[in-house]
């Protein structure tokens, strides 16, 4: 590293206080660090995090769904949005992005972004329409912006902006403006976006226009394709807690909202301060003391809701503010959706625990970036075991972090879609058995241990010692349970030299939970090894599943739309791999009896000029529960709730020592009401198989 980039502020964590946490962040690669506890309660934030800046109101498009008012004067110059941004950076506001209006046609805003580079530790962002950029105008911005993200209108001006950042090597996001009508394209775009390059794409809602508010089954159709996604997505604050796709760290300081006003706020052209682009109360901002006293002093009217349609603020009732662990790490840049991918394989011993994680570590890079997604070791590794995976991933996350304790290696990382798909599979291969899940996870990922103590003396040490920890320690036997609320190493300072091992588990539990699982440890219930395969529709997953289900010509197997169940699996660490070279999501079953859930949605037929169509109501609960009884006795006791206020969602569920008849009468019940399923498997108690599974590693 030079010295000129080791003395760049930018490569430095900056801090910012919040109500009672601390959050720092790395300007450079967009890393935040919040931590929170007894040392932190006294703190109280100074300034909001992020600045919206509209430069200018000039734009050379007539956009007829822009949020700007048009009648705006444009009254910044390069000296007075200088002045203003770095009198702001220095009270603590982390990162400006600069719109409009059409930034790049700011008279002077390359000498802009100059300056606030090279005199402010700024992290320095752009939206624009990409009509503006081309190789020799970009060389003017080359380096000094941390993501520029392009409005898609047409395919030749992105495809066009995609060309000069892969030149240059500018991070680069999509922004897409989503309606019932374009949820039917939205999965191609993604993949064309995915394959240039780009590296997240901004859902965005209509704000203001009625009539392009996404019904309740776009909204559906939304959330499946987000999870679908080749890369990952980020939805707008204004989608608030409409959409079925939970946001990462949602509202954890802005008690459940979506903190415009608070954490971030809009400067106009007009040198005016709102809360956000579509707010229509403001107060003078034309300096920093100006936007800074309206943040502190005008709290009232900046948080109440936009008085156009389709604001989230309007629906917040009900909606609880996310919590976050002592220590909470993530990246992004103004804001991130994308979800966490974990994965956990558990070897036969600490040795292949051991010798797994040392095939790994050397090309482990976590912090670069290829072309191809991984390192040329990892590369060369994953081609030679012959588990690289067949679909074309351009640039793929690497795992954050990677940690061997006991007979279990987990990893973990951010991603809307599975982004180890190559570990698990070499996992399976060396013998280890992957659990299933840990794919595009929101919420609480819990990591549970077990610490086996040496007699009665030292189990009461590890008690203690776990417990000043705050792990919460339970006993069973010589065998010590603990929820691990900070960092993994944690649990191995407690355990030293005694046996230990961990897991982490993705599913909702409770106290009483694990108390219950705990006192059924001394249950064996009977076994049955199965694989169950999901591929993904935006791959076209029924020709998948169905040129999977020929290769496995030896296994008796159910095929379903997407999806194969291998009931039982012979060989199954061979059938994992060969699945997960494929890029399917494989979850292997190992209890007789399984959890099945089906969730069954209606889309909208879109509506077509100059006809006349009625909307098809969503079959009640009760429609579905006869309809399952009346065909099989398998569905005696099963359950089923409504999923979404609208009633367009419902979920129906039973434990069954036949999973491949209940997924058939499910898919047979779908077609017969004329709705979509979307079915999974999983243990009917995972907890407790989790517990039982720490309980032998370490006895």
């Amino acid at each position: 590293m030079s010295f000129m980039t080791e003395l760049d502020p930018r490569n430095r964590f900056r801090a910012h206080e919040l109500d009672g946490a601390l959050q720092f962040f790395h300007p450079r690669s967009g890393t935040h660090v919040r931590v929170s506890g007894p040392h932190t309660r006294h703190l109280r934030k100074k300034a909001p995090r992020v600045v919206m800046f509209g430069i200018t109101n000039e734009c050379n498009l007539s956009c007829s769904f822009c949020s700007r008012e048009v009648r705006r004067e444009s009254l910044w110059t390069v000296d007075s949005a200088f002045e203003t941004l770095r009198a702001l950076s220095d009270q603590g506001v982390l990162e400006v992005a600069f719109g409009g209006g059409e930034p790049f046609v700011f008279p002077g805003f390359d000498e802009l972004i100059a300056r606030l580079h090279q005199h402010t530790p700024l992290a320095l962002h752009v939206t624009t329409n990409g009509t503006q950029l081309d190789r020799a105008t970009w060389a003017r911005y080359e380096g000094r912006l941390g993501q520029v993200r392009v409005s898609v209108y047409g395919d030749a001006i992105w495809r066009r902006c995609a060309e000069v950042f892969a030149e240059t090597g500018q991070r680069w996001g999509a922004n897409l403006l989503v309606d019932d009508a374009a949820c039917a394209k939205l999965p191609l775009t993604l993949a064309e976006l995915a394959a240039a390059g780009c590296d997240d794409v901004s859902l965005l809602g209509y704000v203001g226009e009625p009539a392009r508010l996404l019904s309740p089954p776009a909204r559906a159709r939304l959330a499946d394709i987000a999870q679908e996604s080749p890369l990952p997505c980020r939805v707008s604050v204004c989608f608030g807690s409409s959409l079925a796709v939970p946001r990462l760290l949602a509202g954890f300081d802005n008690d459940g909202d979506c903190g415009a006003g608070r954490d971030f706020l809009t400067v106009t052209p007009d040198q005016r301060v709102q809360a956000c682009s579509f707010q229509e109360t403001s107060f003078p901002g034309a300096t920093a003391s100006e936007i800074l006293s309206a943040w502190r002093t005008q709290r009232a009217a900046l948080w109440q809701p936009s008085p156009r349609v389709g604001c989230a603020r309007i629906h917040r009732d009900g909606v609880e503010p996310d919590t976050l662990p002592p220590i909470a790490i993530w990246q992004s840049f103004s804001g991130n959706n994308s979800g966490e991918c974990v994965m956990v394989a558990r070897f036969q011993t600490i040795a292949d625990a051991q010798a797994y994680l040392a095939e790994l570590l050397p090309g482990w890079e976590p912090d670069a970036r290829h072309a191809d997604g991984f390192s040329d070791a990892w590369q060369a590794l994953f081609a030679r075991e012959q588990v690289a995976s067949l679909a074309l991933q351009p640039f793929r996350e690497r795992p954050e972090a990677l940690a061997q304790i006991g007979k279990n290696v987990l990893a973990t990382g951010q991603g809307l879609d599975d982004n180890f798909p190559e570990l698990r599979a070499l996992a399976w291969k060396r013998g280890a058995l992957v659990r299933p899940g840990g794919i595009h996870v929101h919420g609480d990922v819990t990591l549970f241990g077990a610490i086996g103590a040496r007699d009665e003396r030292d189990r009461d040490d590890v008690m203690r010692v776990a417990a000043g920890k705050g792990m919460e320690p339970l006993l069973h036997g010589r065998c010590v349970f603990v929820r691990v609320p900070g960092e993994w190493e944690e649990l191995a300072k407690v355990a030293e030299e005694r046996p230990v091992a961990a897991e982490l588990f993705c599913e909702e539990w409770t106290k009483e939970d694990l108390v219950s699982g705990l006192q059924r440890l001394g249950d064996e219930p009977p076994s049955r090894s199965r694989l169950w395969i999901r591929f993904s529709a935006l791959r076209d997953g029924a020709a998948e599943a169905r040129r999977f289900a020929d290769t496995l010509r030896d296994q008796k197997l159910v095929l379903g739309p997407s999806w194969v169940l291998v009931d039982p699996v012979l060989g199954r660490k061979r059938v994992a791999v060969l699945a997960h070279r494929r890029d399917s999501y494989v979850t292997a079953l190992d209890g007789e009896r399984i959890n099945v859930r089906g969730t069954f949605w209606r889309r909208k037929t879109p509506a077509q000029k100059g006809v006349k169509t009625t909307a098809r109501a969503m079959p009640s609960v009760e429609d579905v529960r006869e309809a399952l009884v009346r065909r099989s006795l398998l569905f005696r006791d099963v359950s089923a709730r409504q999923l979404s206020q609208h009633n367009d969602t419902l979920s129906v569920e039973v434990a069954t020592a036949e999973p491949g008849a209940v997924l058939n009468e499910l898919h047979a019940v779908a077609q017969e009401l004329d709705v979509l399923l979307a079915p999974n498997l999983g243990e009917v108690d995972p907890l407790h198989a989790l517990l039982r599974r720490l309980r032998a590693d370490v006895l």
